[in-house]
């Protein structure tokens, strides 16, 4: 069960991340959403919510470790939080309006695909 409300704005990851917090950037979306046109953040680690069961090694053996999950908005990533939740992962949020929210704050994503140039 989460101890800590389950919701993280765009803002307070950002914040965190310029702090130097050890967070866990889990991206839950698939692979090519991951390296699409919203990109992700630098760092992000991509486990589909599909693979998430099977791949849970890949998240550390600290169950304590803060996890912001991002995915396009914030449902996939709310799915995620609660098969965490479950499996003990007490600290992971899932970050309101996902990489939408991100890119509507004007802030960058790694690898995002380039601009289709015009005719």
């Amino acid at each position: 069960r989460l101890r800590q409300a389950p919701w993280l704005t765009v803002g307070e990851v950002q914040t965190r991340q310029a702090a130097g917090e050890p967070l866990l950037i889990l991206d839950v979306r698939t692979a090519a959403d991951f390296d699409g046109e919203q990109g992700h953040l630098p760092d992000a680690l991509n486990i589909p919510l599909e693979s998430l069961p099977e791949r849970l090694e890949a998240l550390g053996t600290d169950p304590e470790r803060p996890i912001a999950i991002f995915c396009r908005t914030d449902r996939r990533s709310a799915k995620a939080a609660a098969l965490l939740a479950r499996q003990g992962f007490a600290r992971a949020q899932v970050v309101r309006g996902g990489m939408t929210a991100w890119r509507e704050r004007g802030w960058p994503g790694a690898d995002a695909a380039a601009p289709t140039p015009g005719p």
